[in-house]
């Protein structure tokens, strides 16, 4: 079996490679552009013939898309570059994924909630209130346009073996811990958000649980 991983670099990304590569029966092709590093593909995610070509060659059993611009102080800053990655090629990856006959897991996140009545379930009406959430939602749109059997995950938070403290918003507040204690530095943080933080390893288990099923419910 073969999985299809994007952002596979990243801090989810690395755990559900890890937790794939480990099985004897999957065969891992993982891509990533910025920080790849060996056993792993360098692609531009943004350049879909080339996304295209790969795809046709590596053939796999199923996609796992985890590539996203995930920082919404950076979605605000730049919100074409981010509508192209989260939401043009999500929609790109979910028509070639179509094409190949492949079912396609998208990581998603609760910010497509606005904040009240959590924790949410499935049946829940998506209520974006900013331009992070509002572009995953357009990306999970673009995934069940294409097909309607397709996955959606929606996560929270997470933490887990970071490479750097600005990589989850958990580690990041140690950052501002470290600038109070040196400096007496004010470090702002929102006093007004209730979160539930999650293990990348879990999600990586969930993901490779729905996986598993999702492929013996199609062969």
């Amino acid at each position: 079996m073969k999985i299809f991983l994007t952002g596979a670099s990243g801090l989810l990304g690395r755990s559900i490679y890890e937790r794939f590569l480990n099985e004897s029966d999957w065969t891992v092709c993982g891509i990533s552009f910025k920080r790849t590093k060996p056993g792993l593909t360098k692609l531009n995610l943004l350049e879909k013939d080339a996304v295209t070509n790969l795809l046709n060659s590596v053939r796999p059993d199923v996609i796992v898309h985890c590539a996203a611009e995930r920082f919404p102080d950076k979605v605000e800053s730049d919100p074409q570059a981010a509508y192209d990655l989260n939401v043009g090629v999500s929609t790109h990856l979910a028509n070639v994924a179509n094409k190949l006959n492949v079912p396609l897991l998208y990581i998603s996140t609760d910010y497509v909630f606005n904040g009240d009545n959590s924790p949410y379930k499935e049946t829940d009406e998506p209520t974006p209130i900013n331009e992070y959430g509002r572009l995953k939602l357009l990306g999970e749109k673009s995934i069940l346009d294409a097909n309607l059997e397709n996955i959606i995950l929606r996560i929270p938070v997470l933490y887990g073996p970071v490479e750097s403290l600005e990589e989850s918003a958990i580690t990041y507040l140690l950052i501002g811990l470290q600038k109070c204690q040196n400096s007496n530095e004010l470090f702002k943080v929102s006093n007004y958000e209730l979160r539930n933080p999650s293990s990348v390893n879990d999600i990586a288990n969930i993901v490779f649980k729905l996986v598993e099923k999702k492929i013996k419910l199609v062969s």
